[in-house]
């Protein structure tokens, strides 16, 4: 009897000991997918700003660049950018396609662009874009200010 009763205690011990193992298992596998999504955002939100920064290159490069060989020689001019840049744009919007993203150049006065990163693992809204001010000054000094806002 007191063999019996052993027994089962020792059955219900490792049934006890399976159960904490499987929560266990499962609880690391879900802590482990929630980091790993967690990094593959943020390698694309990296991703977009890198590709943002070679916009904001190529957009410096095109001013700069004397229009007789195709810049825009101190004046910008965002139909002129798109075929200099070399990217293919998106096509129902006016946004650079990127393999990360879209990139989306807006202009405003004193040679100031707005530049904003649209990441693709999150989708194309503005309510998750990067957004970066590139300031276009004539002086000679100072050819470049490139800021990320956000």
């Amino acid at each position: 009897m007191i063999i019996l009763e052993r027994e089962v205690m020792m059955k219900s011990q490792i049934v006890l000991l399976l159960i904490i193992t499987i929560i266990l298992l499962a609880a690391s596998i879900a802590l482990a997918n929630i980091n790993f999504n967690s990094r593959v955002k943020s390698a694309n939100v990296r991703a977009v700003m890198q590709d943002m920064s070679l916009v904001a290159s190529l957009a410096l490069s095109y001013y700069n660049t004397p229009s007789i060989i195709g810049g825009g020689g101190k004046v910008w001019n965002l139909e002129n950018f798109y075929d200099y840049s070399g990217y293919p744009l998106a096509s129902n919007v006016r946004r650079i396609q990127t393999d990360n993203g879209q990139i989306e150049i807006i202009e405003s006065n004193n040679n100031e662009l707005k530049i904003i990163g649209f990441y693709s693992e999150l989708g194309m809204s503005i309510e998750k874009s990067i957004l970066a001010k590139l300031t276009l000054t004539i002086s000679e000094n100072i050819d470049k200010a490139y800021v990320v806002l956000n």
